[in-house]
């Protein structure tokens, strides 16, 4: 059977600020969130 994969939608601003969260070490990823990322098209 096929592994089980999720994707994550945010928009840029939310993406860059968990990554950046992440390389200072503020954040670490949490069990069962996503791996793959989607950039949400959205415009506010």
């Amino acid at each position: 059977m096929a592994e089980q994969i999720s994707v994550g939608i945010a928009t840029h601003e939310q993406l860059r600020k968990r990554a950046l969260e992440i390389a200072k070490g503020k954040r670490k990823r949490q069990p069962g969130e996503p791996k793959i990322w989607f950039r949400s098209e959205e415009r506010r």
